[in-house]
């Protein structure tokens, strides 16, 4: 996780997937992935 210039916590995509129709996308890194989990 990287701060942008205000301190503020910056995620990075690693990887995007679709599974059932879903696109899905893995912040963070390999060892501690995150997700979003939202309704749609």
């Amino acid at each position: 996780m990287k701060e942008n210039s205000k301190n503020e916590k910056v995620l990075k995509v690693i990887s995007e997937t679709e599974i059932l129709g879903k696109k899905i996308k893995m912040y963070g890194n390999i060892e501690f992935p995150l997700f979003l989990a939202k309704r749609c």
